[in-house]
Parts: structure tokens; C-alpha cells; sequence
């Protein structure tokens, strides 16, 4: 996967933010009742993988988060995922939501280098 960094950097921090404000919500605390966060970067073969253990996004906003003005954030404007995905397919990539990672919840994005089609000449 080859991109400039500088186009890439911002989805990761969006996502970082988002990833940390929604932790700080989640019910599951330590001894001393703060939060217990897990943000994971992670890469395969089809691309970087972000997760986190937060509580996740409900089936009903699976598809509405990638649109703009879409928010369940207090005082959030609906623009970091919208913007984040058509700023990787400027690039030639995609940001996509799987299914969550684990029984406890959580949220888990890929991004991906989009296929190239064998027919374009290169």
C-alpha cells in the first residue's frame, strides 16, 4: 500500500478521536473506576486495521455514519468519517466498518487499497 502520509495521518487521528471519546463512555472501569480503553492498530494483507473496545456502533447507524451531518456525539457536527472516507477515495482508497471484533463490542474500520482493475493499461 503506497500513499502520501500526509493524506492517511488525518483519517488515523479522526478515528483515534472518535475512538477515545466513545472509551470514555463505555461502562467497563478498573479498580479505581476509570475506563478501561483498547485502541489497536493492526495491518493484514488487505490493508490497516483499527479497533477498539468501546460500545460500538448500532446496527441501525452502520450506514449512516459514513454521512454528512450524521452524528451521535454531543456537539459533534457529522463531518470526521464522511470526510475521512471521500479523502481516501480521492487516493484510490476505502475506509469501511466491519463487524465487531469481539463478544464485548467494540468497533473495528479497514482502510484499503482499492482493487485495480487488470484491464487499465498498467
Amino acid at each position: 500500500m503506497t500513499s502520501f502520509p500526509s493524506s492517511i495521518l488525518p483519517v488515523f487521528v479522526n478515528l483515534t478521536d472518535n475512538a477515545l471519546f466513545w472509551l470514555g463512555e463505555r461502562e467497563a472501569r478498573d479498580a479505581e473506576g476509570r475506563p478501561i480503553p483498547r485502541v489497536k492498530l493492526d495491518a493484514d494483507e488487505r490493508g490497516y486495521l483499527f479497533s477498539d473496545n468501546g460500545r460500538g456502533i448500532p446496527a441501525r447507524d452502520r450506514e449512516a455514519v459514513f454521512e454528512q451531518g450524521f452524528t451521535r456525539k454531543p456537539g459533534g457536527r457529522g463531518l470526521g468519517l464522511f470526510i475521512s472516507r471521500e479523502v481516501l477515495r480521492g487516493i484510490g482508497f476505502t475506509l469501511e466498518l466491519l463487524d465487531s471484533p469481539a463478544a464485548g463490542g467494540g468497533t473495528q474500520f479497514r482502510i484499503a487499497q482499492e482493487a485495480q482493475d487488470e484491464d487499465d493499461g498498467e
